[in-house]
């Protein structure tokens, strides 16, 4: 099963968009869905273009880049956001990653 990957971030932080799907749930969480139907994450090359694509939402969702007045340093808050984002979407790659290695499988027998 293909199932998106969220980078659920809880911050007052507007979602801009960005080649994703961002929304607001009903607490207030601001997200990107990172959609990676089109990668095989059992790949080298797969697994590097869902790590790339993770990264640029969460720093997108947390404001990382987001320029501050009178000052070049990242806010604290922005630099947390982006690492609780990050820890949250790793755990959820790897069970798209277990579920498509066992998607892959399941194929396999069905061809014998």
């Amino acid at each position: 099963m293909k199932t998106p990957i969220a980078c659920i971030i809880a911050t007052a932080l507007a979602a801009t968009a960005i080649p994703a799907h961002a929304e607001i749930d009903a607490e207030g969480v601001h997200q990107i869905v990172v959609l990676h139907d089109d990668l095989n994450l059992l790949s080298q090359s797969g697994m590097k273009t869902l790590e790339r694509r993770v990264h640029n939402a969460a720093q997108k969702v947390c404001g990382v880049n987001d320029i501050r007045t009178g000052t070049r340093i990242r806010s604290q808050h922005s630099l947390e956001c982006y690492d609780q984002a990050m820890i949250s979407a790793k755990r959820m790659i790897a069970i798209a990653k277990e579920n498509q290695a066992s998607n892959a499988v399941r194929v396999a027998r069905n061809g014998n």
